[in-house]
């Protein structure tokens, strides 16, 4: 995993999750959606989101990691009851119930879903997604692969809670500064420009952006349009 793309995932993960919890906090129900290929870093941010040992860890953050065994209600709520340690339950119904012993108020928990596309799948365990949103006022923050958005905009209660959408393959102006900032290349504006309009030319994800500038700015040290392009290239063509 390419260390700056996977830093790049972490802020935009971190920067979700308090975004939604302050939309909690004001009693307005709220999911996001960040997606992207495989690879780009989303389970590897989750991971260390909610790891109270990591240095980006987010206190009200449980992250729940979706299989192909979740495919009732029931053991979605389970997976949920897990993750933040409440105890088990027999069926949905119960494990709702006993969510509260570990849910006090409102915008307590922020839950990632790590590959929501497992209970997305099913209308029965999506639907669990809006249910326990609105009787908990727990947002959620949905990770998958490029079909995530398709699958939320089959289910209209999904849908209209999505306060913000991030596409990991779509690398924007402030990433390829932020990614210049971290390492340390000076950010003359014009090569900012540039460098932005190779990746919107040749379709770069951000691991790829961030992999190619390493490359050039270690092999060169003195950036031109002319390296990055052919360590963008390179990094492109996996050579």
């Amino acid at each position: 995993m390419e260390k700056l793309a996977l830093t790049t995932a972490v802020k935009m993960l971190s920067d979700i999750c308090y975004e939604l919890k302050e939309y909690a906090e004001m009693g307005i129900e709220a999911i996001g959606l960040m997606y992207g290929v495989y690879g780009i870093g989303k389970t590897k941010a989750s991971q260390l989101v909610s790891d109270p040992t990591n240095e980006d860890h987010i206190p009200f953050v449980a992250r729940i990691k979706c299989d192909p065994g979740i495919k009732t209600p029931a053991q979605f709520v389970r997976a949920i009851a897990s993750a933040i340690k409440a105890p088990p339950s027999r069926n949905y119904h119960e494990g709702k119930i006993l969510l509260r012993t570990r849910i006090k108020h409102k915008a307590q928990y922020v839950f990632v879903l790590d590959e929501a596309g497992f209970v997305l799948r099913k209308r029965e365990t999506a639907l669990a997604i809006k249910d326990i949103l609105e009787e908990y006022m727990t947002p959620f923050v949905l990770l998958g692969n490029e079909e995530l958005p398709a699958l939320v905009e089959k289910y209209g209660g999904l849908n209209e809670r999505v306060k913000r959408r991030v596409n990991l393959d779509v690398v924007t102006e402030l990433d390829v500064k932020a990614i210049f900032d971290s390492l340390s290349i000076p950010q003359e504006e014009e090569l900012i420009k540039t460098v932005y309009g190779l990746v919107k030319k040749k379709n770069a994800s951000i691991l790829k952006l961030s992999a190619a500038l390493k490359l050039a700015y270690l092999e060169n040290k003195k950036l031109t349009k002319k390296a990055i392009e052919e360590a963008l290239d390179r990094v492109i063509l996996g050579v």
